[in-house]
């Protein structure tokens, strides 16, 4: 028998392995590295322009320090800046989705109808229904009324 709309059960069955596989965690391991090394690339470019200026100033030779201009170096920030925030934000969206499913798949947690009021893919009228239906929990009404009380708020 197929559960019905008011039942309570989990997405994942309990003899599929919870967490993210070995190939995801390299990938996010990978992207955290990209994400530190454009980190500190932008240190290390900020650091040295801000060497090579001091030595300008003091009218010496600049050989062996980095020939940028002011510029140059905030174009060359401004670059590797956008390139540190779209990795940071895939790396978030990725660990709460991370986090989000390891609630899912664990023995007792988050049910089917309180993944659907949190989800931001359940439209208005799906999140009516689940504020309005007679068989659904009361954590999921909570958790949906909060989430519509957002939507109408901002929007």
């Amino acid at each position: 028998m197929k559960p019905g709309f008011g039942e309570e059960t989990t997405m994942v069955s309990p003899k599929r392995r919870a967490g993210p596989s070995r190939q995801h965690a390299a990938l996010q391991f990978l992207m955290l590295l990209v994400c530190s090394g454009v980190f500190a690339s932008i240190v290390f470019v900020t650091l040295l322009t801000n060497t090579a200026q001091k030595v300008s100033d003091k009218k010496k030779h600049l050989d062996g320090v980095l020939r940028l201009s002011v510029s140059s170096t905030i174009t060359i920030i401004s670059a590797l800046q956008g390139i540190l925030a779209a990795t940071a934000s895939v790396i978030l969206a990725r660990s709460f989705l991370y986090i989000q499913w390891g609630l899912i798949a664990r023995q007792s947690g988050l049910l089917y109808h309180e993944q659907l009021a949190l989800s931001p893919t359940t439209f208005d009228l799906g999140t009516l229904r689940l504020i309005t239906h007679r068989s659904v929990s009361f954590l999921t009404r909570l958790w949906a009324s909060t989430r519509y009380a957002f939507l109408i708020a901002y929007q």
